[in-house]
């Protein structure tokens, strides 16, 4: 009996040990990986994909030390191996619901700290993105910590950080017996009532050549994201092109 008490009393030490270094590890790691990764796309990279590495290191030193409590047939390790089983649920539970809601928003939003994000119920800065939330400053200045769930399945519009956003023209030939004053006023209004389009810049449309009623047209727009110039520019050319 001594020495089975006395076996779990070693893997209770190395348990404590090494749950403790793990944690460790992982702070550690969130401090110093912007001082060691310079480039930003790099580290948002590893930044996404470090919860779903800390999730299966727990899991599998749960699941480790499971099955060494579980050897020692004591009464004292049934105690623990029960509360690790409790607590394994209740994180498999909430913990890693969020963590894949949080990589899917991550992965398929493509958002980064300094981002602007609006929802139906949401809008500000992204401040950080932490394991299970998103922190975002309000326009107030309000810290606000939103489940990952929360987003899934919204509408959640991109607007640009300070420098990100590029102009994108092209041409478009419309034929109409409108004016070219009002052609113009029309295609500035449907690029602003487009979610990709810039808050703070406005399009830009002018004449470049017209016969008749037959007009030539140069229109400069500002995706809030680069990837979506090519799809404003379909939407326009769509709507009022010939």
């Amino acid at each position: 009996m001594q020495q089975l008490t006395q076996n779990w009393q070693d893997v209770f030490i190395g348990f404590s040990i090494l749950g403790i270094l793990l944690f460790l590890i992982f702070r550690l790691l969130q401090y110093l990986l912007p001082i060691l990764l310079k480039n930003k796309k790099a580290l948002n990279r590893v930044k996404r994909f470090l919860p779903v590495i800390e999730t299966v290191s727990w899991l599998s030193f749960l699941s480790w030390y499971s099955i060494k409590f579980y050897a020692q047939y004591n009464i004292y390790t049934i105690v623990i191996l029960l509360a690790i089983l409790i607590i394994a649920f209740w994180v498999s539970r909430f913990l890693i619901k969020e963590l894949i809601a949080g990589v899917l928003f991550r992965g398929s939003a493509r958002f980064y700290e300094g981002d602007r994000i609006q929802t139906s119920q949401y809008s500000g800065t992204i401040k950080k993105f932490h394991f299970d939330t998103i922190e975002i400053e309000a326009g107030d200045g309000q810290i606000v910590f939103i489940p990952y769930s929360k987003l899934s399945g919204e509408i959640t519009i991109k607007n640009e950080s300070d420098g990100q956003t590029s102009a994108h023209t092209f041409q478009i030939k419309i034929i109409s017996n409108n004016e070219a004053e009002n052609i113009s006023g029309n295609i500035k209004s449907y690029l602003l009532s487009l979610p990709w389009s810039s808050v703070t810049s406005n399009p830009q449309v002018t004449l470049f050549n017209q016969e008749g009623e037959k007009f030539i047209f140069d229109v400069t727009c500002y995706p809030v994201d680069k990837s979506y110039a090519k799809k404003m520019e379909q939407k326009v050319l769509d709507k009022f092109g010939v």
